[in-house]
């Protein structure tokens, strides 16, 4: 029994985390742009580029994207929304908002709302002046996408988890709850800077591992194996046991934690087994 509780006080296992890819979007040149102008010509020059600009989560899963992009051999730029469900496919894109709102000075767009049935943004001819621009896409209207203008009238972002002009790679990610969100960044730019040409979403899972409680001053005595650890209080503590250090069964019932050192005690028998004490 002395070679199995030390190995039991030797358990330190806590709680793994690991994160898994559950999509990438990434703009289709052919869908957000139109057909290519020049389709066989020489790639360098007659390639698109496309960026993700801005992008904004929900608590339903949804995300609304700000995507501006160009064929290579075109000077003017594209610049639209896209609404993504949770699987990452689209539901929604609007037409190109550069066409209908740029001024000498360009457009800010501000992303405000996505959700299954509407997504909001406000477009204006700059982040500091000029009209603001309610861009509404109702998935029950006719037409879909509507125009609300109201003059001299800023639209600030609706939620938290906006990643609004994101700079640099590894300040881009999204938190929401066990949803990360990460903007990947074009290959080809430099260390600093740059733009984002995909959206990936992760989920964060937790193993059901339990917290290993470490007992301290535990020993035999008396022919007991007596287990004793220090308690917080608001915690429950279950003992569990094992022949393998695999499967284990609870004994007894849960014990609430007081802020002192609880103790735990069983006779020594055969055949030997493996206890440990778990927070639930």
């Amino acid at each position: 029994m002395k070679s199995a509780l030390l190995l039991l006080i030797s358990l330190t296992l806590v709680s793994n985390a690991q994160v898994e890819l559950k999509w990438e979007y990434r703009p289709v040149a052919e869908t957000f742009l139109g057909p290519n102008p020049q389709p066989n010509g020489d790639p360098l020059t007659s390639g698109s580029e496309i960026f993700i600009s801005r992008y904004l989560t929900s608590p339903s899963g949804y995300t609304l994207l700000s995507v501006e992009g160009r064929w290579k051999s075109v000077m003017e730029e594209t610049e639209k929304l896209i609404l993504l469900d949770p699987q990452g496919n689209e539901v929604w894109m609007s037409a190109d908002l550069g066409a209908m709102f740029s001024g000498p000075v360009g457009i800010s767009i501000r992303l405000i709302h996505a959700g299954p049935d509407a997504a909001v943004a406000s477009v204006s001819e700059s982040s500091d002046f000029g009209s603001g621009n309610l861009v509404i896409y109702n998935k029950h209207a006719n037409p879909q996408m509507n125009v609300l203008t109201l003059s001299g009238e800023s639209f600030s972002k609706g939620s938290s988890t906006m990643n609004d002009d994101p700079s640099r790679a590894f300040q881009t990610a999204g938190f929401n709850g066990s949803t990360l969100y990460s903007l990947v960044k074009d290959p080809d730019a430099g260390p600093i800077g740059g733009d984002f040409i995909a959206l990936k979403k992760y989920a964060l899972t937790l193993s059901n591992q339990p917290e290993i409680v470490i007992p301290n001053e535990s020993g035999v005595e008396n022919k007991n194996l007596v287990l004793r650890w220090q308690s917080a209080v608001g915690v429950r503590y279950q003992i569990q046991q094992s022949t393998n250090l695999s499967l284990w069964e609870e004994v007894g019932q849960p014990v609430d934690g007081t802020g002192a050192v609880l103790s735990w005690s069983q006779a020594v028998s055969l055949p030997a087994k493996f206890f440990r004490v778990v927070q639930r």
